[in-house]
């Protein structure tokens, strides 16, 4: 289901895959919203880790609900812990920086701010590219 732009070639095993994915990420989403399913075993580590993968999707729809769910559950000190373990971070500003920046999405002075915003920088010199 997760595929590189460079190979993609429409076909309709393909369009029904990319809706699965569409529709399973928006349901992980809505788990993702409901504080009282952040201790169930809904969200251990083997769906977040899928769920991280749903960023390497060519489904721009797929990718915000994955991102989505993320910010819904990060609100949650054990989910954060999770996330922290896998990386998720890192990703989700790789994966914004993929997918926004061939769209222009982010004009250069919104870039600027969150270039100097101190949750994005992991040394006093080192700021993660955004």
């Amino acid at each position: 289901v997760l595929v590189k732009e460079e190979r993609l070639k429409s076909t309709p095993k393909l369009e029904k895959a990319l809706q699965l994915l569409e529709r399973g990420s928006h349901g992980l989403w809505e788990l993702a919203v409901d504080r009282e399913n952040h201790g169930s075993a809904i969200f251990d580590h083997l769906v977040l880790t899928l769920l991280l993968a749903v960023l390497e999707s060519v489904s721009l729809p797929a990718v915000a609900n994955a991102l989505a769910a993320f910010w819904a559950l990060a609100v949650s000190q054990e989910c954060r812990n999770t996330l922290c373990s896998l990386n998720v971070l890192p990703a989700i500003l790789s994966t914004l920086d993929d997918k926004l920046a061939p769209h222009e999405a982010l004009d250069d002075s919104l870039q600027d701010d969150l270039r100097k915003m101190p949750s994005f920088r992991s040394t006093e010199t080192d700021v993660y590219r955004v």
